[in-house]
């Protein structure tokens, strides 16, 4: 009777064991999801980018251009409207963003490239006195600008002021903590071939101090 009772205290004391490992293993599962999930929101390196299109009359016209745009390499999704002159695009993760290409196809159907807008995450990085910003996971980089340096006078020379000074301090901040951020801005085209990035909206992913 003595055995019986210390060998069923023996099994109770393992299962005890037993589940209290189950539950730790449960909590530590638990903690994993939560981490992919957040950075899956968090981290998300999907771009989206708008085109402004001169010349879209019609749905055929649209049809042709939708064929080409289709070709481009991660593209997830495509919208064409017509009456806007618009051409939303979203893009999976780690793609290379191609201003130039997306300039040739848009030429190649036929039509003239008026505008793009690009919404993307990524870091700042400083190069001399300028701003860059750089796509999570693309080598490219984008020279940032703020919308009231848009004058033509701005673009010839990148040495010149660019950036208002809230956004500077603002932007010098992000370089030195690497905080990951997101930023809405139009693009253009300098004369020796860099882009410029004048930014509409950023928002603030991760890492602000």
């Amino acid at each position: 009777m003595e055995n019986r009772k210390k060998r069923i205290f023996e099994v109770s004391l393992r299962l005890k064991c037993i589940f209290k490992e189950m539950w730790k293993m449960k909590k530590i599962f638990m903690i994993l999801i939560l981490f992919l999930l957040f950075n899956s929101i968090c981290f998300a390196q999907t771009k989206e980018v708008r085109l402004r299109v001169d010349g879209l009359a019609c749905p055929f016209c649209a049809y042709g251009l939708e064929k080409k745009l289709k070709l481009l390499e991660g593209l997830e999704s495509l919208n064409i409207s017509l009456k806007k002159g618009l051409v939303e695009m979203t893009f999976k993760e780690d793609n290379n963003l191609d201003i130039s290409k997306l300039k040739t196809i848009v030429k190649d159907a036929g039509y003239t490239l008026k505008g793009v807008e690009i919404s993307s995450f990524g870091y700042v990085k400083k190069e001399a006195e300028n701003f860059l910003f750089h796509i999570k996971g693309n080598p490219g980089k984008f020279y940032i600008f703020d919308i009231g340096h848009m004058q033509k006078e701005y673009q010839k020379d990148l040495s010149v002021i660019n950036l208002n000074e809230e956004l500077k301090e603002k932007l010098a901040r992000f370089f030195e903590d690497r905080t990951l951020i997101k930023i809405i801005g139009a693009i253009h085209l300098h004369a020796d071939g860099s882009y410029g990035l004048a930014i509409k909206l950023y928002s603030i992913v991760a890492g602000e101090k």
